[in-house]
């Protein structure tokens, strides 16, 4: 796939010195967007953004917002364009100055998401071909397509606003036609708005003519945050805890950041003076739950525990004591021994009224 531009020739593919306008856009994703053309609640919230005027050959005038953020796989991009009118032909450009060095060169790479049939949304992935002064797609020159881009319009059959998302790897497989981008980098872009119509398409650049915005690339940020840990629990219940019966201790544990490096089980058997080695706690991936095994313990046994979860960035949250949750003892032997004569002599008890019931029927 070819596409020549011709409205943008004066100022696209022609190299010029230095012309960064000094907006910098870099954030990193704490939420993953959904690249479906529609900005939800809180999708973009955490993204860097811009609002500018997009302003066409004819002076028509859309107010605009670019969103961009990145983690540590993809960058992400939407640009809302409010109050035009529909047309399958609209679309945004993104043209990028990979190697930052102010102009846009062969081999740089575009991306653009057109409105498309039903305003769904149509992407593509190129490079500018210094050969043919047109951009081409990767594909069409044994390229891959990396790009996923959706679009929506609040009003296909009149006026309304855009919206268009794309996703892009930082670094994908193919290097022969996209950036190669890694935490801290920094490259020039550009966007373009074409507003289409019959003849043609109006053409309504950010920034202006001759200049680039930049994007850098955010490091995931450092992680300072402990794991959040919920009360645990055990089975038998810490009040019916039989001697030399084990236990089973589970508990939750959650790491949004970095994620769960590992937990573990510590366990005292002489009411805390003194305790066992750690061991480490296995996630059911059922429950989703952490659990370990206390082995069983002398009746009236005080057994304590404490429970570390700790995360891949080193931070740890410990779960101990007070009781009721991380001490039971065990029960004495007496309560064991005394429970089938218990039993024996209630069973007895009911079959002696029962009988009684039935010889008074028979009277």
């Amino acid at each position: 796939m070819t596409i020549s531009l011709i409205l943008l020739s004066t100022w696209v593919f022609v190299p010029f010195g230095k012309a960064f306008t000094g907006d910098v856009l870099s954030a990193w994703a704490s939420t993953v967007p959904n690249i479906d053309g529609v900005t939800n609640p809180n999708e973009w919230n955490d993204a860097a953004k811009v609002t500018f005027t997009l302003v066409s050959q004819s002076l028509e005038s859309h107010s605009a917002t670019i969103y961009e953020k990145n983690d540590e796989t993809y960058i992400y991009l939407a640009v809302r364009v409010v109050g035009d009118d529909f047309n399958t032909g609209d679309g945004v450009f993104f043209y990028f100055d990979s190697d930052h060095d102010g102009g846009i060169e062969n081999g740089d790479d575009w991306l653009y998401v057109l409105a498309w049939t039903g305003g769904l949304g149509h992407a593509e992935d190129g490079y500018y071909n210094i050969s043919m002064s047109t951009l081409s797609s990767d594909e069409g020159d044994g390229g891959t397509k990396d790009i996923v881009g959706r679009a929506s319009h609040t009003n296909v059959s009149g006026i309304g606003d855009y919206t268009f998302e794309l996703r892009h790897p930082l670094n994908s497989s193919d290097d022969a036609h996209d950036f190669s981008l890694k935490p801290n980098d920094t490259i020039g872009f550009k966007i373009e708005f074409d507003d289409a119509y019959s003849g043609g398409a109006q053409s309504s650049p950010w920034p202006g003519l001759g200049q680039f915005a930049e994007v850098h690339i955010e490091a995931r940020p450092a992680d300072t945050t402990a794991p959040r840990m919920g009360l645990p629990s055990q089975n038998p219940p810490r009040e019916n805890v039989q001697p030399y019966q084990n236990v089973t201790i589970s508990a939750n544990a959650t790491d949004a950041e970095t994620g769960i490096k590992n937990v573990t089980l510590t366990c005292s058997f002489d009411n805390g003076t003194s305790w066992e080695s750690p061991q480490t706690m296995r996630l059911n991936f059922s429950t989703n739950l952490y659990e370990a095994t206390i082995p069983g313990q002398p009746a009236q046994t005080w057994v304590r525990f404490k429970i570390v979860a700790y995360d891949n960035a080193g931070n740890n949250t410990t779960i101990e004591g007070p009781e009721p949750y991380c001490v039971y003892q065990v029960l004495p032997e007496f309560a064991t021994i005394l429970i089938l004569p218990l039993f024996t002599t209630m069973t007895l008890l009911a079959m002696i009224l029962k009988r009684k019931k039935t010889n008074r029927q028979r009277l």
